[in-house]
């Protein structure tokens, strides 16, 4: 049983380390992969802000109601924010969306819509 794993990790390491050379072959991998890995890191460690700043927005447009819609907005989009950023951490390697693009948008909570 543990040789079978031994040997199907060797198998998948060695199919993803092969692919990497077709990455690395356009002269934009590089920007895009440290485009992409900042980003993750970006949203995996602040995708909690987006439950302050949504507060705020709601409060703003619409006072107390607002405040509290713009509160549970913000808990949903800190959470997806987060799990995109995990998402972009694990897979910054790879140019998946289409050449890197971000999975959410605005890319960081510190950007406007």
């Amino acid at each position: 049983m543990t040789r079978k794993w031994i040997v199907t990790a060797l198998v998948t390491l060695l199919a993803m380390t092969t692919a990497l050379p077709a990455f690395a072959a356009r002269i934009e991998y590089p920007v895009g992969a440290g485009a992409k890995l900042a980003r993750g890191v970006t949203n995996a460690a602040a995708g909690w802000y987006e439950v302050p700043k949504q507060t705020n927005l709601g409060g703003r447009q619409k006072g107390a109601v607002g405040a509290l819609g713009g509160f549970v907005k913000g808990v949903a989009l800190g959470v997806a924010r987060t799990a995109a950023g995990g998402y972009e951490l694990a897979t910054f390697w790879a140019p998946i969306p289409t050449d890197f693009e971000p999975v959410m948008r605005p890319a960081t909570v510190f950007e406007e819509r």
